[in-house]
């Protein structure tokens, strides 16, 4: 999984997000999927701080089925995060603890 999140951090820097998260899933194909929200948030947690919120959720989705990467800017303006991204099964966030209320949707990419 830390090689293909490597590999996500460098397509994004070439790549706008729908096309990498593209870029990423074809990479996935040689990586077992994510059978479950467990698994999965398993693997976010392993990823640790690396990256950024994009890298990693772009990381996540191309390796859980049915998944979603949200794109989100903060609700009151200019904050310490003006952007987050995060991963979402069925409509709800996979990460625990997650701020997603204090975001506003402008993007929504379907993943693997």
């Amino acid at each position: 999984m830390r090689t293909l999140h490597w590999a996500a951090r460098g397509i994004l820097h070439r790549q706008p997000p729908l096309k990498a998260l593209a870029s990423i899933t074809a990479l996935a194909r040689w990586i077992s999927p994510c059978r479950n929200v467990g698994e999965a948030r398993a693997a976010l947690t392993a990823l640790g701080k690396s990256g950024t919120c994009l890298s990693r959720s772009l990381t996540i989705a191309a390796v859980l089925p049915g998944s979603d990467v949200v794109i989100a800017f903060h609700r009151e303006g200019p904050s310490k995060r003006n952007a987050h991204a995060w991963v979402e099964l069925r409509g709800a966030a996979i990460a625990e603890n997650s701020e997603t209320e204090m975001f506003q949707e402008i993007a929504r990419l379907k993943g693997r």
